[in-house]
């Protein structure tokens, strides 16, 4: 029994040995080995790169890869000259513009008193005024910022008290929906007072909303003789107009001057009314 084992045992060893190399053989011959390239059969980056450049893909680069615009460089000229912050345009006015019973100015026999042979003692805003003591009502409301407005009205405030002679008194009331004075009563026209007028409306700034009815009862209160009413809107009420006339009950003629000419012609606006109804003249200036 054992003399046919180790034969077979042998037999089957060489048959497996061969079945084994037979299936390597036929393995290489149908997959050929894969190997890793080595780095001189890698490829170029060049040409890995101009592959992926010709993509045609609709996919947005992040903005750190965008290409930047170029931007054509323009030499600039030379920057126009501009004039000091303190110039402005010069008002225009219709001269040429018939009166208008809104435009009458109080004459010289109304109450009040004259200057020197019935002459006015002061204007302002080319408006006449016939009194010892005159009251200054201006408004620097952030309206009166454009245009420069508010500097127009200082540049005509020194003409005004320059014009006043040294027996006149005057002041100022300056407000937006606040109320500031030069002081508490009106103060001679000597030169000190008017260089403290002067001083005191140079530091005013336009801003701020408008309140006009405290600024011109305050007026009334200092008793002046002739008021100057100077904004450039006319946003008064009707009722404010009957309660200001009715307060000063003919004492002081007001003047209203406003520094827009859109209401010129509307006779029934409240500047005009305030003005006819309390001796003064109303005047439209246009400020370019």
């Amino acid at each position: 029994a054992r003399s046919w084992r180790l034969p077979f045992l042998a037999s089957f060893v060489f048959h497996a040995l061969l079945a084994v190399g037979l299936w390597q053989w036929l393995s290489g011959i149908a997959m050929p080995e894969c190997r890793e390239p080595t780095r001189e059969q890698s490829f170029p980056e060049e040409d890995f790169g101009r592959d992926v450049a010709t993509l045609d893909v609709d996919v947005p680069l992040p903005p750190s890869l965008r290409p930047k615009p170029v931007i054509p460089t323009v030499e600039a000229g030379p920057a126009p000259a501009i004039g000091p912050a303190h110039e402005v345009a010069p008002a225009v006015v219709n001269e040429t513009a018939p009166p208008r019973a809104a435009e009458t100015v109080a004459q010289p026999g109304n109450p009040g008193g004259t200057g020197a042979a019935g002459q006015p003692t002061t204007t302002f805003f080319d408006v006449p005024a016939h009194g010892q003591s005159v009251a200054y009502v201006i408004d620097r409301s952030a309206s009166m910022g454009p245009n420069g407005r508010l500097a127009l009205a200082r540049r005509e405030l020194r003409a005004s008290l320059e014009r006043l002679p040294p027996s006149a008194h005057f002041q100022v009331v300056a407000y937006n929906r606040h109320v500031e004075t030069l002081g508490k009563e009106l103060l001679p026209a000597t030169a000190a007072n008017r260089q403290a007028a002067l001083r005191f409306v140079e530091d005013l700034a336009a801003e701020g909303g408008t309140d006009h009815a405290p600024a011109l009862r305050q007026a009334l209160r200092f008793e002046a003789e002739v008021i100057y009413f100077l904004t450039d809107a006319d946003d008064l009420q009707p009722q404010m107009v009957r309660s200001l006339t009715a307060l000063n009950q003919g004492h002081c003629a007001i003047h209203a001057i406003e520094l827009t000419t859109v209401n010129r012609d509307k006779l029934t606006m409240p500047l005009h009314v305030l003005a006819r109804e309390n001796r003064g003249a109303y005047r439209a200036v246009g400020v370019e």
